[in-house]
């Protein structure tokens, strides 16, 4: 008899195959729906784990060889999000803004 799978099969590969690969994991709560979420065109099985929290938000796993690359992936997708993980992304966004709003 097939033992039962705990998890969708392609989260359980994303999950093992990504956290290997990424020097940098992240935790990131977007301020929108997961199902608004996921029709990102962005927002891959490949780009990391998406997650429902509530009816207002969501959590999305994901990870990056480069700090400076996820911002650029995060503020590119154009929703509200707050960083949970890694603390060192949170302060490059803070530098980043800081920088962008000097006049």
């Amino acid at each position: 008899m097939p033992r039962q799978h705990p998890e969708d099969v392609a989260r359980h590969v994303v999950r093992g195959t990504a956290s290997l690969a990424w020097t940098h994991p992240a935790r990131i709560r977007f301020l929108a729906p997961a199902e608004a979420v996921a029709e990102h065109d962005r927002i891959t099985p490949a780009a990391g784990l998406l997650s429902p929290v509530d009816e207002r938000s969501c959590l999305f796993g994901t990870g990056t060889g480069s700090l400076r690359d996820l911002v650029t992936y995060l503020t590119g997708l154009d929703i509200a999000f707050e960083v949970l993980d890694p603390p060192e992304l949170r302060v490059l966004l803070r530098e980043l803004a800081a920088r962008y709003a000097e006049p």
